[in-house]
């Protein structure tokens, strides 16, 4: 005998502990660790039912996935297999292993050996699923009347992605608060106090855990889950609100203040002023001040105050009555977010019946129901007796409250003699899991129901329990660091349940140890995230390096040369190497890296669909086929691998459609340059008059006269005009971009619409108009062609043809035969990026007779659908190629090497807008679901239950490491990103960088080596076999120098820094999002008050802004907010008006003292009732109160004094323009903060 096997808690031998567990007549719990054959001893329990005589359909396994069902069958299948072909010695050996005797053995060798031909026989096949697809099961023979008690649909269609009904259930959600008003109410209320973001963040998570708050408000648990201020602290029950109870503490509290001033130190003092003057307020007020007198930010009572008893007391009853206002609070928040939270799930409900679906929960909510309900209980009981003898069920660690409970209301009518309620036989109950590796709590996960569960089954069943501490995976090296790790973290009391493994591996293998990379250091981390800060770059070329990126680079560097050492040798290959990490951000960068060295390697997630290049191709390809005259589609079809066409085919297509277009003459202060149409032309090189294209920039001599006077508006000539009738004609300089494609059925560009504020272009000077793209390929003489263009005229109007009378599955499936689109698109990329590309085009060709249950008989219906759903293109199987894994991901896997990657995180932060859940084992609905605003400062009522789930999560944090060490066989490598402050708890490096040895890399440049893009370019065209065409992109010679205005005499030069013209071809240097913004809003306030302005709506011309500068929805949204305050404010829209200005410009350059400065807005307005003209500095700010930062006071007066020195004797007064439509004059604050900092 030996501790490694266990029987009911004592030990036994091996030969018994397999006998009892493949048994299939008991009833039994196994828990058993990593690596011990759970899964192995399950399916020996189903071979040995079916040599019993069991029907196939009578055994039910359950695990959690529909991939680990599918090993189970696969297993099995192998198995009945191999036990059909194998000789009688083999087969009598087999069954010894699964704890049979000699005799018995040998008996039932010849029935194993037909076991396969009597299964394939007969028409039923062992029942493998998963939990959800039993439930489902066992729902659709349920009655009516259940399901619709439960809201179910009958048709119980699963729905598996829940975003695509989101924006539908958003829009449902807002609609129904509004209709309600005291919603509506708590929704402004909670929007006011906690910000929109928070709240959204709030519904999300009501969202996720809306099973528990269903359970919990049908049991009437919802709103008592945080009880009222006088429940948590009794003596503030009497009061309606705990702050009346201030008043009881004055009189003591202004004792306290006299008795502190009395005594000796400064810091005493203080405080008892502190209190003293705290206790002047009003009691809201008072009680802050009075814990910002005695208490430290922390909530301790400061020290000054001294430790009588007697103050010790006061203190403790300030503190209850803050812990009362908080309770209070927390509770009115609650209950605010109850109300909301059941409107979102109400309206779920709704959708989801309209529409005929269930989801996960429904098929858990709707099994418990159905288990449970006692009316139905006597015919669920004959129905299951009748179909199930045997249940197995894996990882049962996994397993959630709700599911067990589903399972308990049904095996719990078997407890008692002669089956207890049921009258029947109990079926054999195997269950099989291991609590160490539990890691799914967010998936409702809860380790504690296998405890459950295991009484259950052996005070109730009559079952046995046994554990497994051997395993079959582990080499020595490795099994002595975990076992070194869990017993210290047991000695410290950090853990629990862990007992010391054994090892069925050997010795001996060069490849076992443990090992940690050598890095850097915390030290030398930190100064390297400052290495390049402050080092100009060049911005077109370099992209910026972030700090936390480069140390995530710098592992990844040196964990792929770990990699290449690795594979250097003759006993790893690629595909023996798994690197997990717990979070994906890492195995990113680690991806690129790899990549970038050649290593084959997995993906390390899903991917969205259209993100996938070849998918989009297709796409492109099928929007032609629907619109023949979408010429951008067009292009890019052309241009994929299916068709190859090069530039230069391109541009002759482009010829032959005569979609040559020529650009206006366009103000630039107007500033509606068609950058668009720039990108869409297709010219290689900068197309002819390039350089005769002057951008307009103001300077002092187009605005000052010789008498040093600024020019009416009347008199000056407006940015982009000719400065004299004689002047050149600005259509004479500009750019004609060659082979720009008209889109979709428009005949021409003019056609298109303006949403980017960008004005129409004239026609070309051709007289030929110009035609499709489609149209001039059709018309095309073939022998004038490219033989890449030929192919394409032939197949085109082939599947054009298809695209009518086919489905899109059929369509596509010709696409990709006729055109021998897998063979081109092998040939056209490198060897590591072949297996994922080809599984794109595969899993397109599948989503079109998925999709939908393939619904869509049309092209319009299933394209639109493709690109209006977040669908997901599952990463391709890749076993011979570097696995990149989550923890979770790799759960159930096991490699030769295993690497994890950065060990040195510390454990995830304290959340915040989240629910607090306790579900205790034993009841069948949650006790607590409460909404919090942060983990982190909890109301008392919630503090033990916030208490015990940080327990469990610390717990976790350790299970997730167990399951990432015992993924390896041979070798475990550590490494990390070192970290830039101290965890507060010992994180995975600290646990077992003192067990491993250390090893390093060579450094062959790592994360500071410059990229050589051409080098890698090279390294690509090596790994394709000779004669393959590969599409690279062109690498774009640099633009050339925009022309440069001839110096004037007394010009004043641009500032240097300041804000572009916006020039035909210059695009905005904004980064930062508020910095995009402000230029945004001064553009368009540019634009408005220009001279063409006017012409142009608002909408249009905001329009416009936004697309320039990159904003999203939300600093759009902003962006019209400000403009449309500025302009419909009583103090702003006179200086936008020309009837009321006598002068008027933006962006002014002008110089003083030698300092080039920039205006945002110069203007005269006319003086009313015989006053004097004048002159108006404006300045435009974001920021609501801009006359309170000393340097754009600084600014706004030089830049005063400037107009003040080019208009002698004439009044000029400055002011900033506020995003929110004030006009903020500062002339005399100006004047007196300057004197004052001088």
């Amino acid at each position: 005998m030996t501790a490694a096997y266990t029987l009911n808690g004592a030990p036994v031998a091996r030969e018994r502990f397999y006998a009892l567990a493949c048994d299939p007549a008991r009833s039994v719990v196994v828990e058993a660790c990593a690596g011990a054959g759970k899964t192995w001893m399950l399916v020996s329990r189903i071979l040995r039912a079916l040599l019993d005589g069991t029907q196939p359909q009578d055994i039910v396994a359950i695990t959690f996935t529909r991939k680990a069902a599918g090993e189970m069958r696969e297993r099995l299948n192998e198995w009945l297999h191999e036990f059909a072909h194998c000789d009688h010695d083999g087969r009598v050996s087999a069954l010894r292993q699964r704890g049979m005797s000699d005799t018995d053995a040998a008996a039932l060798a010849p029935a194993l050996a037909s076991l396969q031909q009597r299964l394939l026989q007969g028409s039923r096949a062992v029942e493998i699923r998963t939990f959800h697809a039993w439930f489902s099961q066992l729902l659709r023979a349920a009655p009516l009347e259940l399901l619709q008690s439960q809201g179910l649909s009958p048709e119980l269609q699963l729905l598996e992605d829940e975003s695509d009904l989101m924006p539908e259930l958003w829009h449902r959600f807002h609609t129904a608060v509004l209709a309600d008003a005291a919603l509506l109410a708590d929704y402004e209320s909670l929007c006011l106090t906690q910000g929109r973001n928070k709240l959204t963040g709030w519904l999300t998570a009501a969202f996720s855990k809306r099973v528990e708050i269903r359970l919990a408000h049908q049991e009437g648990r919802l709103l008592s889950s945080m009880p009222d201020a006088g429940d948590v602290v009794p003596e503030f029950a009497a009061f309606t609100h705990p702050l009346e109870g201030f008043g009881l503490l004055r009189a003591p509290l202004q004792a306290l203040a006299v008795e502190l001033g009395g005594m000796k130190g400064a810091t005493t003092r203080k405080c008892a002023t502190a209190l003293e003057q705290a206790l002047q307020l009003e009691d809201e007020a008072a009680l802050e001040g009075v814990r910002a007198a005695l208490f430290t930010a922390d909530g301790s009572p400061r020290k000054a105050v001294g430790d009588a008893p007697e103050i010790l007391s006061l203190l403790d009853r300030v503190t209850r009555l803050q812990m009362a206002l908080d309770q209070r609070q927390a509770r009115q928040w609650h209950l605010q977010m109850c109300g909301l939270a059941l409107v979102l799930l109400d309206q779920f409900e709704h959708l989801k019946r309209e529409r005929g679906l269930v989801d996960m929960n429904d098929l858990e909510r709707g099994a418990l129901a159905l288990l449970g309900d006692p009316a139905l209980a006597g015919w669920v009981q004959e129905r299951l007796d009748a179909q199930v003898r045997h249940l197995l069920i894996d990882e049962f660690q996994d397993t959630s409250p709700l599911q067990w409970h589903a399972l308990y209301a049904w095996l719990s009518g078997y407890v008692g003699a002669g089956g207890g309620a049921s009258g029947q036989r109990p079926p054999s109950v195997f269950i099989v899991g291991d609590p160490k590796q539990s890691i799914y709590r967010f998936r409702r996960a809860e380790p504690r129901v296998f405890a459950a569960a295991r009484d259950f089954v052996r005070e109730g069943l009559d079952g046995v329990l046994l554990a497994c501490d051997h395993t079959r995976r582990n080499s020595p090296q490795v099994l002595a660091a975990v076992n070194a790790v869990f017993e210290s973290a047991t000695l410290a009391q950090q853990y629990s349940g862990f007992r010391a493994h054994t090892t069925e591996s050997g010795e001996g293998d060069p490849l076992d140890g443990v090992f940690h990379l050598v890095d850097e250091g915390p030290e030398d981390a930190q100064s390297g995230e400052a290495r390049g800060e402050g080092v100009w770059r060049p911005s077109l070329t370099q992209p910026r390096r972030e700090a936390e990126l480069h140390r995530r680079e710098a592992e990844a560097q040196r964990i792929a040369g770990a990699i290449e050492a690795l594979l250097a040798g003759d006993q790893v290959e690629p595909g023996d190497i798994f690197v997990l990490a717990r979070k994906r951000e890492g195995l990113r960068v680690l991806a690129q890296v790899l990549k970038s060295r050649g290593i084959a390697h997995a993906a390390p997630e899903d991917m969205p669909l259209l993100d996938a290049p070849d998918v989009r191709d297709l796409l492109a390809l099928l929007d032609l086929l629907a619109s023949n005259g979408h010429n951008l589609s067009m292009a890019h079809a052309l241009r994929s691998p299916l068709f190859g066409v090069d530039d230069a085919d391109l541009l002759d297509l482009a010829a032959r459609a005569k979609a040559v277009k020529w650009l206006p003459g366009l103000d630039e202060d107007d500033g509606l340059a068609d950058e668009a149409l720039a990108d869409e032309a297709l010219a290689d090189e900068p197309p002819p008059g390039w350089d005769d294209a002057v951008p307009f920039e103001v300077d002092a001599a187009a605005i000052v006269d010789d008498t040093g006077a600024i020019p009416s508006v009347g008199e000056r000539p407006w940015p982009g005009e000719p400065s004299s009738p004689d002047g050149p004609s600005r259509l004479e300089g500009s750019a004609a971009l060659d082979d720009l494609p008209s889109s979709g059925a428009m005949s021409s560009i003019d056609e298109r619409p303006c949403a980017d504020g960008v004005p129409p272009v004239d026609e070309s000077p051709s007289p030929d108009e110009p035609r499709s793209w489609w149209a001039a390929l059709m018309d095309a003489d073939p022998s004038t062609l490219s033989p890449a263009l030929q192919r394409a005229r032939e197949l085109l109007p082939r599947w054009s043809g298809y695209a009518v009378l086919r489905s899109p599955h059929d369509l596509l499936d010709a696409i990709v035969h006729e055109g021998d689109l897998m063979a081109r698109l092998a040939a056209a990329v490198p060897p590591s990026e072949r297996r994922a590309r080809l599984h794109a085009v595969e899993a397109l060709l599948s989503l079109a007779l998925d999709l939908d249950g393939g619904r869509y008989a049309g092209l319009y219906g299933f394209v639109r659908s493709l690109k209006q759903r977040a669908l997901k293109l599952a990463a391709p199987a890749e076993p011979d190629a570097v696995q990149l894994l989550t923890v979770h991901g790799a759960k159930g896997l096991e490699a030769k090497v295993v690497i994890l990657m950065d060990t040195e995180a510390g454990p995830a932060r304290a959340e915040s807008m989240a629910l607090a859940v306790s579900w205790p084992v034993q009841e069948a609905v949650p006790s607590t679901v409460a909404f919090l605003v942060s983990e982190s400062r909890p109301p008392a009522s919630l503090q033990p239950l916030l208490d015990d789930e940080k327990e469990q999560r610390q717990r976790e944090e350790l299970n997730a490491l167990y399951v990432a060490m015992t993924r390896a066989r041979h070798r475990l490598l550590i490494s990390r990103t070192a970290a830039r402050r101290a965890s507060s708890s010992a994180t995975w490096w600290a646990r077992l960088q003192p067990l491993a040895a250390p090893m390093r890399v060579p450094d062959d440049g790592g994360a500071d080596a410059e990229v050589d893009v051409n080098a890698s370019i090279a390294r690509d065209l090596d790994q394709v076999r000779a004669g393959d065409r590969v599409a690279v992109l062109k690498q774009l010679p640099p633009a050339p120098p925009m022309a440069q205005r001839p110096a004037v005499a007394g010009a004043v030069q641009p500032a240097e820094g300041a804000r572009g013209g916006g020039e035909l071809g210059q695009g905005p240097e904004v980064v930062d999002d508020s910095a995009a913004l402000g230029e945004a809003l001064h553009r368009v306030l540019e634009w408005h008050s220009g001279p063409q302005g006017r012409q142009h709506p608002l909408e249009r011309l905001m329009a416009a802004a936004a697309q320039m500068y990159g904003l999203d929805a939300r600093r759009d949204e902003r962006l019209q907010r400000s403009v449309k305050a500025i302009l419909g404010s009583e103090s702003c829209a006179p200086f936008f008006d020309p009837d009321r200005l006598r002068w008027h410009g933006n962006e002014v350059p002008l110089s003083w003292r030698q300092l080039d400065m920039r205006l945002d807005r110069l203007v005269c307005r006319r003086g009313e009732g015989g006053a004097a003209d004048t002159w108006w500095v404006l300045d435009y700010k974001l920021h609501p109160a801009p006359q309170n930062n000393d340097d754009y006071l600084e600014q706004l007066w030089r830049y005063r004094e400037a107009v003040r020195a080019l208009q002698p004797g004439e009044p000029v007064r400055c002011a900033f323009i506020t995003g929110q439509g004030r006009l903020i004059d500062c002339t005399e604050r100006v004047a007196d903060r300057i004197d004052w900092m001088a």
